[in-house]
């Protein structure tokens, strides 16, 4: 007579688990190879402090959805706000002084001005903001 069905079960289950992780493992091994070269292009450019005191950044952590929450509400409550449309550039100056961000380099400005930009055409998406104008000239308002 056959095995009982909870074994042959178990087995089943056995081997998926497996399977998941050789898949994994695969992946764990790849992520480890980037890791390692990306550390040696840190070597090579002159990085001199220690490659393993870089602390891990999760992606979705709480501290990261907190961040875009403030910075939502934070649009909001700006186009609520002003008397006229504005461009995203204001909004992110003025995020960058409320959050006290020091840098005021091209590069920073550029980086939240495409992070506002980002909440702003999402709100249109969803039919709370609105563009006037268009590209590089366009100004948002609260709808």
């Amino acid at each position: 007579m056959g095995e009982p069905i909870v074994l042959l079960a178990l087995i089943r289950k056995r081997a998926e688990l497996a399977g998941e992780v050789q898949k994994v493992q695969a992946k764990l091994d790849l992520l480890l190879g980037d890791l390692a070269a990306v550390d040696r292009v840190l070597s090579i450019s002159g990085f001199t402090g220690e490659a393993e005191a870089i602390p891990p950044k999760v992606r979705g952590s709480p501290t990261e959805r907190e961040d875009a929450a403030r910075l939502r509400q934070f649009v909001r409550d700006r186009l609520a706000s002003a008397a006229t449309p504005i461009r995203s550039s204001e909004i992110a100056a003025a995020y960058m002084d409320a959050s006290g961000i020091a840098g005021r380099d091209p590069r920073t400005r550029e980086f939240y001005r495409g992070k506002v930009t980002n909440v702003l055409i999402a709100m249109r998406n969803r039919g709370q903001a609105q563009m006037v104008g268009k590209y590089m000239h366009a100004l948002w308002a609260i709808k």
